[in-house]
């Protein structure tokens, strides 16, 4: 291992977002689709939608969707291609005997900055309307096209403005890692104009990544510094800015 790069950012939400959690019970006039939540009660985005999104979205771009038997959508295994080396591959009986090296992205929980978080609990400034502790419900109703039956929902929703700490992980293990560091930065420019989580195409979870910061840890130090200028812009990651990590890291090893 070379090194690592950590990508701090603010991920903000501009609509309503809905990550399902599930419940136990559904009381009359209760929310019957509630979004995932931490010990705390406070709505939480799993790493795994936010890597899963990242991962289906650049295949998508890139071709790289698979198929079974069955004609079903799979996610890219082939171990080669830089998706496979970005996000990783099943540990199915074909790639076992492999020389392949580890998933080179960790995408940890992003959870609600402290200061969003205690402006929804005293319900002030923009959140001062909200409902719920830190959500906010919709209706949504879909209707039956051969009796025209309406069927309404109650969706808990995470509220407009909210802002989420994000960190990803990206490991450095060959100089061809580097590179591959703009095809994950391209991922997150097509997450800013699609959508996360459920209910997409209805207007929900459109978030931007705000505040992108990037910081290094070489194998030499090991010591968190900063790498270059704070990086306020996915479109500040160019060809000069990779070839100065590639030296830090190819030089430190």
């Amino acid at each position: 291992m070379l090194g690592r790069l950590i990508i701090n950012a603010d991920l903000v939400v501009k609509t309503g977002l809905h990550i399902g959690g599930g419940s136990s019970s559904v009381e009359i006039g209760g929310i019957d689709n509630s979004v995932i939540k931490n010990h705390k009660g406070e709505p939480y985005i799993p790493g795994s939608s936010l890597k899963g999104k990242l991962r289906s979205l650049t295949e998508l771009a890139h071709n790289k969707i698979g198929k079974n038997e069955k004609g079903e959508n799979l996610p890219c295994n082939c171990g080669e291609c830089f998706i496979c080396k970005i996000y990783g591959v099943s540990a199915s009986e074909e790639n076992k005997s492999t020389d392949r090296l580890p998933t080179r992205i960790i995408v940890r929980d992003a959870f609600l900055k402290d200061s969003i978080a205690e402006t929804m609990r005293r319900k002030e400034k923009d959140f001062k309307d909200l409902e719920l502790s830190y959500t906010e419900s919709k209706w949504e109703n879909s209707i039956d096209r051969l009796t025209s039956k309406a069927n309404p929902r109650l969706f808990e929703r995470v509220p407009e403005g909210a802002i989420f700490d994000l960190e990803i992980i990206y490991t450095i293990y060959k100089e061809e890692d580097i590179e591959n560091i703009k095809n994950l930065i391209e991922g997150f420019q097509f997450l800013e104009d699609d959508y996360l989580g459920g209910n997409g195409t209805r207007g929900y979870g459109k978030v931007k990544f705000e505040n992108i910061r990037f910081f290094t840890k070489t194998i030499k130090d090991y010591t968190s510094k900063q790498f270059g200028d704070t990086k306020a812009s996915v479109d500040e990651i160019d060809d000069i800015w990779i070839g100065k990590l590639k030296e830090q890291m190819i030089d430190t090893k």
